[in-house]
């Protein structure tokens, strides 16, 4: 196919000869003595004046080059700027596609670049080189060349993307320390919360008198879900007559200290931080040690007692501890690896934190010494569970324990505790009577049965939580999800409901798995499966395929 830009090409190329054999100047001649040699002084001869051909073909060539470069740029598009290839950073994720894409620009550079240099003093000057590429290499090729950096470039940009942080969402709340009037001591306490799961409380004391003062500083973040995050800072400043004979410049007025912890960010809303609330509880003495046993206990059990005002009716009181401080704080209650009773309360402690429950069947903030009580799990309850549903896939029996704690709102609840065991709490350590047996067809009546096969389905559920513990690699953050689900149900926001089968079982959170389970066993009616008979325990379910390749298969 003939090219279209040819015609203009021969003119720029026969006007570039013409330009090539025609003098810029014109130097006049000069004439001959018609009779002889001349006598005298010769005149001066006329000075060079420009060539008006040579002007006329100058400028006709630079009109027709102009031609011929806007022909070309209608026939092959112009490449954009080739940028300078990349630095590589050594070791990234991207390594691999910056080196990729570097060669490809490389290869687009060197295809596409045209020769426009001038030729140098006393060459002969020759045809104008053919703008856009060399000959020799096609349209075709130049297309296929630039659509492969098309395609490298952007999936560099997508690599360097996925890994590079988005912008973080702060939040923020300060309050300030105080104190009645008399008592020079204050302060600020700020916590900060980002979106990527970080945490930070800061404290700032100040004296500003005359004694100086010991202090505890309890901050409590309540979101507005019902979760607790808690911080203290214990310490001590100074005041201008502890430090008569100064040898160091002067009374140590301040105090400071930053708490930093991290969060669970997939099961606490943002919105819940944002709208949360900041307290401060303020204990000091002026001539003692403050930060005793006793000191502690009163303490955590004013915040304990707060936290279980503002959570009365949900599942669960959860506070997660910010800090470096839980471990002394554990010890100090004589709380390392079981329950303990504080202002009515049972506080336990998990890995991620501190849980508030009760005793079932004791009235809310009634719990005294010796109401706790545990057990085993049974081999019968052990074994029919991992025939009926698990298949095995439940830790070993010697590491399930059932409790008789509830939380504050009389839900059941799974703890896994320091000492490797996971603790089953269900409000009542009486044995399960399983449907379907014996046992069962004795009970007296069809209400007895009710609650039998109700607190089976319960154990059930439980169970499943028992199987995530277990089988999730990122402990915290499982019991943490487990709490706070609880509370946002307890809140309005379903956790239970699942919808229809479909989704990954990793897509459900850990109450909505804990019930496709339950309700799977128990045979209950659901949205998507709403026929009154629904079979138990049917493999012709259409949510046995979490049971059979999930459950069973130990794949969370």
């Amino acid at each position: 196919m003939p090219d279209p830009c040819d015609p203009i090409r021969a003119e720029v190329a026969e006007l570039d000869r013409q330009l090539s054999v025609t003098s810029p100047l014109i130097v006049p001649q000069a004439e001959p003595d018609e009779d002889g040699p001349r006598r005298g002084p010769r005149p001066r001869p006329s000075p060079p004046r420009p060539n008006p051909e040579y002007t006329r073909l100058a400028a006709e060539l630079r009109a027709a080059q102009a031609r011929l470069d806007a022909c070309v740029a209608g026939q092959i598009p112009v490449p954009p700027p080739v940028v300078d290839p990349v630095p590589v950073a050594t070791g990234g994720p991207c390594d691999a596609l910056y080196e990729e894409a570097n060669r490809l620009r490389k290869q687009y550079a060197d295809l596409t670049t045209v020769d426009r240099r001038q030729p140098e003093p006393g060459e002969p000057r020759g045809p104008t080189p053919r703008p856009g590429p060399p000959p020799s290499r096609s349209r075709p090729e130049i297309a296929r060349l630039r659509a492969e950096l098309n395609a490298a470039e952007e999936r560099l940009e997508a690599c360097v993307a996925a890994n590079t942080p988005p912008a973080v969402l702060t939040t923020f709340k300060q309050e300030p320390i105080l104190t009645p009037a008399g008592v020079a001591l204050g302060g600020r306490v700020r916590a900060t919360f980002w979106a990527d799961g970080r945490t930070e409380f800061r404290f700032d004391v100040h004296d500003s008198g005359a004694i100086g003062y010991t202090f505890l500083v309890t901050a409590r973040f309540v979101t507005c879900g019902g979760v607790h995050f808690v911080a203290r800072f214990a310490g001590d400043v100074e005041g201008t007559l502890d430090d008569l004979w100064p040898i160091d410049g002067g009374p140590r007025r301040d105090a400071s200290r930053i708490e930093t912890g991290t969060f669970p960010t997939a099961v606490i809303p943002w919105d819940d931080l944002v709208n949360g609330r900041l307290w401060l509880t303020l204990a000091y003495e002026n001539d003692g040690i403050l930060g005793s046993a006793v000191g502690v206990v009163q303490d955590v059990a004013r915040v304990v007692a707060d936290v279980a005002a503002g959570t009365t009716g949900l599942a669960v009181g959860t506070m997660f501890w910010v800090g470096s401080g839980l471990g002394q704080f554990l010890s100090d209650l004589g709380l390392a690896d079981q329950a303990r009773v504080v202002a009515g309360y049972v506080l336990l402690a998990t890995g991620s934190g501190l849980v508030l429950a009760t005793v079932g069947g004791v009235a809310v903030g009634a719990v005294v010494d010796g109401m706790i009580d545990d057990r085993p799990i049974s081999t019968e309850e052990y074994d029919t569970a991992n025939a009926r549903v698990f298949a095995g896939s439940l830790p070993p029996a010697d590491k399930i324990r059932i409790t008789n704690l509830t939380g504050i709102g009389g839900r059941a609840f799974v703890t896994p505790f320091a000492d490797s065991n996971i603790y089953v709490n269900l409000g009542s350590v009486a044995p399960i009577v399983w449907s379907g047996t014996l046992a069962y067809s004795a009970l007296p009546d069809d209400e007895a049965r009710k609650r039998a096969f109700a607190a089976e389905v319960t154990f059930i559920h439980e169970l499943t939580h028992v199987w995530q513990v277990h089988h999730r690699s990122f402990l915290p953050g499982t019991v943490c999800a487990g709490f706070v689900n609880q509370v946002r149900n307890e809140t309005g926001g379903s956790v239970y409901g699942y919808g229809p089968p479909g989704p990954l079982w990793s897509e459900f959170n850990l109450e909505a798995q804990a019930s496709i389970v339950a309700h799977w066993y128990a045979g209950t009616p659901v949205p998507t499966v709403p026929e009154a008979n629904r079979p138990r325990m049917s493999e012709a379910d259409p949510y046995f395929v979490y049971i059979r390749d999930n459950i069973r298969a130990r794949r969370t």
